[in-house]
């Protein structure tokens, strides 16, 4: 049975199109060196950088782990601030998105933890792209609601696309 189910599958190597395996090897195929390294995100001025984001400890609080900000993050909350990401949608009408540091490159996978993410609640909907955005909005650090993200911006607006 192993031996019928080997030939199986080089049948089906040796049948593929060598266009198919050309682009395997070509450097058109992101994935060609065993990884995806994903689009690089434009600098923005003006706009709060990610790694100020990443700065976000998790300490135990009784018997839960909970995100410790540093004081550069707190200084932003409740304020109106520009971020430059990645939109991943969040509902059919585009009005919760998630702005993500890193490009998505599987449908199936978030590309970043949470502190990588921004919420987005949106005046008006997102259109999908898969070119990064520059968004405005009320940057609000999630305390007691934090179940996935630590971050959220309300009032968001794209600034260009």
């Amino acid at each position: 049975m192993f031996r019928a189910a080997m030939l199986t599958v080089l049948g089906i190597i040796l049948a593929m199109p060598f266009s198919v395996v050309a682009l395997a090897q070509s450097n058109d195929n992101p994935w060609a060196d065993g990884g995806y390294a994903g689009v690089p995100l434009p600098e923005v001025d003006g706009a709060v950088p990610w790694d100020i984001l990443s700065k976000v400890d998790l300490v135990f609080d009784d018997n839960d782990l909970v995100p410790d900000y540093n004081d550069a993050i707190r200084e932003l909350d409740g304020k109106r601030i520009k971020m430059v990401g990645f939109v991943l949608p969040l509902d059919s009408n585009g009005h919760r998105q998630l702005l993500s540091v890193n490009s998505p490159h599987c449908p199936f996978c978030l590309p970043a933890g949470p502190e990588g993410f921004v919420e987005l609640n949106c005046e008006e909907p997102l259109d999908f792209t898969t070119e990064p955005v520059v968004v405005t909005g009320v940057f609000k650090i999630r305390v007691l609601d934090w179940n996935g993200y630590y971050y959220r911006m309300e009032e968001v607006r794209v600034v260009a696309q």
